[in-house]
């Protein structure tokens, strides 16, 4: 699914840097790397079903996501977090599975794109 909004905001980075633009550039490029990183193991591990280690990265990757104000699926993983454990990769699990992979992928695109 393509969005056309911004699904990110860089004011958390404008705010702890003074609107330093190298620092906002490096925060951009390293979220970019580790989500980059991190999200094909997250698929991987729901599709071997290893949950608990599914719910850790997830976890890991959260704190990023906040910064770059990603808010559309920060409910999601908190859900998912709660529930993964208990509920395994049921239907309401993997629906925010999905929805998370999505927003993370087009949120990757734009910052292509990010000028400063």
């Amino acid at each position: 699914m393509k969005h056309n909004n911004k699904l990110y905001t860089i004011d958390k980075l404008v705010e702890i840097s003074n609107n330093d633009p190298i620092f906002i550039s490096k925060m951009i490029a390293i979220f970019s790397d580790q989500i980059n990183l991190v999200l094909p193991q997250i698929k991987s591990f729901e599709t071997n079903n290893e949950l608990a280690l599914l719910k850790e990265n997830i976890h890991k990757i959260r704190p990023s996501i906040e910064s770059m104000g990603i808010t559309s699926i920060i409910d999601d993983l908190v859900f998912i977090e709660k529930y993964i454990i208990e509920k395994g990769l049921s239907i309401d699990v993997k629906k925010k599975l999905i929805n998370v992979y999505d927003i993370l992928d087009t949120v990757l695109d734009q910052l292509k794109e990010y000028k400063h």
